[in-house]
């Protein structure tokens, strides 16, 4: 009888200690986890789920749209992105067709050297970084001009497409630093952000990767003083 209790009680520990190893190993704690992954079509494919759909891949290419085999909410890590410009994106399609879109914002800042002249038009040109949409345009100059409903600055902001033949206007009609137009901001402050008004045409807004925006500011009447070093900044954010 002795020797009966005492099989069961080794098996019932084995029992037990396998499982509570099973739980250990779920709530293992690793310190480094290092994933290699496989390369296919250039890109790297880090983590995949039982259905064999990739969830975290990176690569310095963007996977084109409507290819298969990205899990909803994968996550793509574009390896080679600008300094200051968002490097992940999210497949917001579906597994039969990805349709990757950048997570957060692209911010652009356009500066000048060239002094807006106290007649004319100043215009700079950038290029749209990602399919996405423009949720944000602001202006500013190292001085400024007092508010005037006769001489004031118009800026204008047109998406010209891939070849540059199309006219999208992103701003708002009214644009100007007239006192009571952009709603009201008068004139330009000295180093100081001047939000500019976009248009209430939001899907005019929606832009694609290389398309080229035409950022201009039209002076009409003559200003008291030139402004220096003209900056735009343009968000995009992903759609």
């Amino acid at each position: 009888m002795f020797k009966r209790l005492f099989f069961w009680a080794i098996i019932l520990s084995l029992f037990v200690g396998s499982s509570v190893y099973a739980a250990k190993m779920e709530d293992a704690v690793i310190g480094r986890l290092t994933l290699d992954g496989e390369t296919i079509s250039g890109v790297k494919r880090l983590q995949m789920d039982s259905s064999n759909k990739v969830l975290l891949a990176s690569g310095t290419t963007v996977p084109t749209n409507g290819t298969a085999g990205y899990a909803k909410g994968c996550v793509f890590i574009q390896t080679d992105t600008a300094t200051g410009l968002c490097a992940r994106y999210e497949n917001i399609g579906t597994t039969a067709s990805c349709q990757f879109r950048v997570i957060g914002n692209h911010v652009i800042e356009s500066n000048s050297l060239t002094s807006i002249a106290t007649t004319g038009a100043t215009v700079l040109y950038i290029t749209v970084p990602e399919t996405s949409k423009v949720s944000n345009i602001s202006f500013a100059g190292t001085n400024g001009h007092g508010s005037s409903s006769t001489d004031y600055i118009t800026f204008q902001v047109l998406n010209l497409g891939q070849y540059g033949l199309d006219t999208n206007q992103l701003l708002h009609g009214s644009c100007t630093t007239k006192g009571t137009d952009n709603g009201g901001l008068g004139g330009l402050g000295t180093n100081t952000t001047y939000p500019l008004t976009l248009t209430t045409d939001t899907g005019t807004l929606s832009v694609s990767k290389n398309d080229r925006l035409k950022l201009s500011a039209i002076v009409t009447g003559t200003l008291t003083t030139s402004i220096a070093r003209p900056s735009w900044m343009v968000t995009f954010a992903g759609e």
